[in-house]
């Protein structure tokens, strides 16, 4: 009856033993590290396949050349037949065009201190195609100046008259004008000899000028002669018994080569005779 108590300790000895050697063998695998190959080459060379930049020209691919030969036969087939007429017909848009109306002429006023009109007008004639002309009017006056009322005013005045003529090589453009301007002193020197021989006090000086001016040019700009020719005469007149007499001529050629090169010559001529 002692057999099988013993005979079952026995085996679960055994097994016991067993487990514990079974546990221990795989905490040693898992935690063991193992026995690895590894081999390394320096002379080895890692490369990526190239590709282009964003900015870097696409290369040209050479163009594929076929060795084949082909033979056609072509057989002709007259028939008597007309041609279709095709008539060609412009397309027609309408395109909105925005014109800006223009005005023959305009008209301006305004009043300010010191009682000073101003009044400034001017009309054109342009309805023909070879010619234009003009007039202008402005004058502007000071009735009361800062100091002592109206023997301080000025008063400036200005008109003139504006044609241009139009040809097929050239273009002529000429001005007429007249200009006054009265001025009113507050004050004066009495021990000044000059102003006591002549007897009389410069309480007003009166400016006039009277001017003719021209200018002369090619219409076409683009062309490779190119000039200018331009005068201008005036006479100015004062309240002092001054009188002033002067001319100018200016002229201005330019010739341009086909290679970019140029020449010119420019010339300016002024002469003044002033008389008391």
């Amino acid at each position: 009856m002692k057999v099988f108590p013993f005979l079952f300790s026995t085996v679960a000895g055994l097994l016991f033993i067993g487990g514990l050697q079974q546990a221990h063998a795989q905490q040693g695998q898992r935690g063991e590290v193992q026995n690895q190959e590894f081999v390394i080459r320096k002379d080895r060379v890692l490369t990526l396949p190239k590709q282009n930049r964003p900015f870097a020209p696409v290369p040209v691919l050479p163009t594929p050349k076929s060795e084949a030969q082909f033979t056609y036969t072509v057989t002709p087939f007259y028939l008597a037949t007309r041609p279709e007429s095709i008539e060609v017909e412009p397309s027609v848009r309408n395109f909105p065009r925005k014109q800006k109306e223009l005005y023959p002429g305009f008209v301006r006023a305004g009043f300010g201190n010191f009682i000073s009109p101003l009044l400034e007008a001017r009309y054109n004639l342009w309805e023909e195609q070879d010619f234009a002309v003009g007039g202008y009017l402005k004058h502007q006056g000071f009735y009361r100046g800062p100091v002592d009322g109206a023997n301080s005013a000025e008063h400036l005045t200005e008109m003139g008259a504006d044609a241009r003529w139009f040809t097929d090589y050239f273009t002529f453009h000429g001005n007429l004008r007249y200009r006054r301007d009265e001025f009113r002193f507050y004050g004066f020197d009495p021990e000044n000899e000059v102003l006591q021989l002549l007897n009389f006090t410069p309480d007003v000086n009166v400016l006039q000028e009277v001017g003719l001016s021209g200018k002369i040019q090619p219409i076409d700009q683009d062309a490779a002669l190119q000039y200018v020719a331009s005068f201008d005469v005036r006479n100015l007149t004062d309240g002092f018994r001054a009188t002033e007499s002067a001319a100018s001529f200016t002229t201005n050629v330019h010739y341009r080569f086909e290679n970019g090169f140029g020449i010119g010559f420019n010339s300016f001529l002024e002469t003044t005779a002033p008389r008391m």
